[in-house]
């Protein structure tokens, strides 16, 4: 969604983050393979998980996440494509077993260019998205700043 990263239009001392989006992506060490039965794996050294007989939005949104990324939204709407009862429900579900497994990485872009990038260093590593308030200061860590 655009909105992840929203704030004053009219006075933001930061401009170049009003139109950020947050990209989820799967974190580098979560494969993605199909096989010979259009089955879609999705492994790490610990978890595994099978997707049989997957739909089109599913399957683009699973491909995104192994590949470039995709804010939710997009992948939403290409989940909502498919036939099914509560499939955007499961979906979301599906989301929260990729929390839980520590697979999801969160990206803050804008403007094309990476700001951030949260990486799970545990399973079940929560990122709580909220929305950015123009004139308030944050602190960014000097670990943060030097990488």
């Amino acid at each position: 969604m655009n909105d992840y990263l929203t704030t004053n239009r009219n006075n933001s001392p930061y401009p170049h983050l009003l139109d950020a989006l947050l990209i989820l992506t799967f974190n580098d060490d979560v494969s993605l393979t199909q096989n010979e039965d259009e089955q879609i794996v999705l492994a790490s050294l610990h978890h595994k998980l099978t997707f049989k007989a997957v739909q089109l939005g599913l399957k683009k949104a699973l491909f995104a996440l192994a590949n470039n990324g995709a804010t939710l939204e997009e992948m939403n709407n290409w989940v909502q494509q498919d036939r099914g009862e509560f499939i955007v429900l499961k979906f979301y579900q599906y989301l929260q077993k990729f929390t839980r497994f520590g697979w999801l990485c969160h990206s803050v872009v804008a403007k094309g260019c990476l700001i951030a990038t949260a990486k799970p260093m545990t399973t079940d590593c929560q990122f709580l998205l909220a929305t950015a308030v123009a004139h308030n200061q944050y602190v960014l860590s000097k670990f943060a700043y030097v990488h």
